[in-house]
């Protein structure tokens, strides 16, 4: 990007400029929070030239180095890295400490899915711009991932993607399988706390008396090959019912599934690496688990959905799982996730 120079009535060639993060810094000549401002927004437009280069070259390569323009910069470079590289938190739109649970996450500042519209941001006051500009900060720092885990928290609030407000009637497929798999290595809940929420909670009482009422799985039971066995025989025509209950549990080998929002927004560093300074190509493995994450959260909502809506299903699961429990006991072999594509579970 080229710095920005004054009008002159009289064009004389000059060699262009270029500024970079490191002459930002040493730029004693204006105050802190504007050498932060160039600093944050020349080191988006340093990513955006690496990653996206035919991007950065038809819409940004000639544009003079302005507040503004550095502004639209960073949300380009975002929404393309959203789209292109990694599905950010775009839902963490809060940018106030203590706006979720306590702890600070920074709004986006750009409009997914439209990299040109964010070049040219309609910016408010200074007070507006440094707000950006902090926002920005955080998500250069600290690049939070769109995940799928499901928490405790979630079904027991009954506010999650799953249920709304303090019902949790869409949770019923989840409390099912935590009432099944309670004493076992994979339990997600104590069965004492999965009765308490199925008998008080849910939308319709009569399938959380069943579903508080269903029998345990055997505490020494080989729960990967279960969900070997029920990925491969397909009960009423469920697929992937062994790959949901391993997400249900947090035990599927996919770090997108078994990490929640609350965490990866509270640890976002332990929890997914992300660093822009990779290359475009490494991110590739991580959006393909994402994507794959995405698919299964989308499998689980519908089983969800079919729970409600046809009676006795819950009667066809929990015979499905008995099945497959009986016909695994004897596996030798044990796992602590479950990998729906590796080979050795095709074996006889």
């Amino acid at each position: 990007m080229q710095s920005a120079r004054p009008h002159h009535t009289r064009r004389r060639h000059r060699a262009r400029r270029v500024v970079t993060p490191a002459l930002a810094e040493r730029a004693t000549a204006i105050d802190e929070g504007q050498r932060t401002a160039l600093r944050v927004g020349l080191t988006f437009a340093a990513h955006l030239r690496r990653l996206f280069p035919d991007w950065y070259a038809a819409y940004v390569g000639d544009l003079h180095t302005t507040d503004d323009i550095l502004l639209g910069v960073m949300g380009a470079f975002l929404s393309l890295a959203h789209t292109q590289l990694i599905a950010l938190d775009i839902d963490a739109n809060l940018s106030t400490p203590g706006g979720y649970n306590g702890w600070y996450v920074a709004r986006l500042p750009f409009a997914p899915k439209e990299p040109r519209n964010a070049l040219h941001p309609l910016v408010g006051d200074a007070t507006a711009r440094a707000l950006l500009i902090n926002d920005g900060s955080a998500w250069l720092r600290q690049p939070v991932p769109r995940v799928y885990g499901i928490s405790v928290d979630d079904v027991s609030r009954g506010d999650s993607g799953y249920g709304i407000g303090r019902s949790i009637g869409k949770h019923v497929l989840t409390l099912l399988i935590w009432r099944m798999l309670a004493g076992t290595t994979w339990e997600p809940l104590a069965e004492r706390a999965v009765v308490d929420l199925a008998t008080t909670r849910t939308i319709d009482l009569d399938l959380g008396r069943a579903i508080a009422a269903l029998p345990q799985l055997p505490a020494a039971t080989p729960l990967a090959p279960l969900c070997a066995q029920l990925d491969r025989v397909r009960p009423a025509k469920i697929g992937q019912l062994g790959t949901l209950i391993a997400y249900a549990c947090g035990r599927l080998d996919n770090g997108f599934t078994s990490v929640t929002t609350a965490e990866a927004r509270q640890r976002y560093d332990q929890v997914i690496d992300l660093d822009w300074e990779r290359p475009a190509a490494a991110f590739a493995a991580a959006r393909a688990a994402q994507q794959q994450a995405a698919a299964i959260t989308r499998a689980y909502s519908r089983l969800c959905g079919r729970m409600q809506r046809e009676d006795g299903l819950w009667a066809v699961l929990r015979g499905a799982i008995l099945e497959a429990a009986g016909a695994v006991a004897g596996a030798e072999r044990t796992f602590t996730t479950y990998d729906p594509a590796a080979l050795y579970w095709r074996l006889p």
